[in-house]
């Protein structure tokens, strides 16, 4: 009986030695940050950043370290919390891991754009530039600095960004940089010039997004200088490439009933409804090609709802209107 006694208590020692060991497998910070991951990844950021959390009360190497102030700086990024992106982004910057450490300047530089501090993302994207990194980051760099003096409007300062950009060997999405000096040019008034790198810009196979923006520009060309027909044609380029876009039938809309088109222009208006059922502003515009073309109880039904949701000349035409009977 003595022996047996001996023998369960060494069975419950071993069990207890096992668990405490599973336990602390399990809590070690190479476990939490895989766990951390796992929620990042699924969108869970919250409960993400509490996982990140319990890793820095623990301690790590550096290299771990510098991973953790990473993500759950962008974790809080993308629940909106900036400020705090903004500190644990800078906490990567300052770990002595890796030696030229661009990817916490980089996600600096986002932080300092979304909050609308253009000189602030300048000096990381310098500190990237001063360290000689290899051709993907020095693309993105000069891509990223360029983007920002365009947003201040400098535009000579964000045109030698981009054309140094452009003449990187092995560059990332090459019709990009294309599209962005072209749209330096067209902001300039030069057309010509503007066009021609839209043309490289597609010719190096440029995706949706961009197509959909080069003949947006296109079209608001024509609109301005004529023929009008070519507008709609850049419009409907636009449409074809993007047609989940409200903004793009929108805009086509505008031009249609600026060509006394009105039925087109409707639908045009009707399928921007569709994809936005919630802005005011496109109840308002069909409500107006509505009555012109006598169409008084849509048009009052769509006043009504611009006016419901808030937009204030709608409301002012639907109760003048209302009061003199004329629906």
């Amino acid at each position: 009986m003595k022996n047996h006694a001996k023998l369960i208590c060494r069975l419950i020692l071993l069990m207890a030695f096992f668990y405490a060991s599973f336990a602390y497998a399990e809590n070690t910070p190479d476990s939490l940050y895989r766990n951390a991951q796992a929620l990042f990844n699924k969108g869970q950021y919250v409960k993400a950043i509490k996982e990140y959390d319990r890793i820095l009360s623990l301690g790590a190497d550096l290299t771990l370290l510098h991973q953790v102030y990473i993500y759950r700086g962008l974790s809080y990024q993308k629940i909106g919390r900036l400020d705090k992106a903004l500190e644990d982004y800078t906490m990567a910057s300052k770990i002595n891991y890796p030696p030229e450490p661009t990817q916490a300047y980089f996600s600096l530089g986002i932080i300092h754009i979304l909050r609308h501090e253009y000189d602030k993302a300048i000096i990381q994207y310098d500190k990237i530039l001063s360290m000689k990194p290899d051709s993907n980051a020095l693309y993105q760099a000069h891509v990223a600095r360029g983007s920002s003096y365009q947003a201040m409007g400098r535009l000579d300062k964000a045109l030698e960004d981009f054309t140094k950009a452009s003449k990187i060997n092995n560059r990332p999405n090459p019709a990009y940089v294309y599209f962005l000096i072209g749209s330096i040019y067209y902001t300039r008034g030069s057309y010509g010039r503007a066009f021609d790198y839209y043309d490289q810009a597609i010719i190096m196979k440029a995706d949706q997004t961009l197509l959909s923006q080069i003949n947006l520009h296109r079209g608001i060309y024509y609109e301005v200088k004529g023929p009008l027909p070519k507008a709609v044609d850049a419009y409907t380029e636009a449409i074809r490439v993007q047609p989940n876009d409200p903004s793009l039938y929108f805009t086509r809309a505008n031009l249609k009933k600026r060509m006394l088109q009105y039925d087109q222009a409707i639908a045009d208006y009707t399928r921007a409804i569709q994809l936005s059922p919630d802005d005011p502003l496109l109840y308002a515009c069909r409500a107006h090609v509505q009555i012109v073309n006598g169409h008084q109880r849509d048009a009052h039904e769509d006043l009504r709802k611009a006016c419901a949701m808030g937009e204030a000349k709608s409301c002012r035409v639907y109760n003048f209107l209302m009061s003199r009977n004329r629906f």
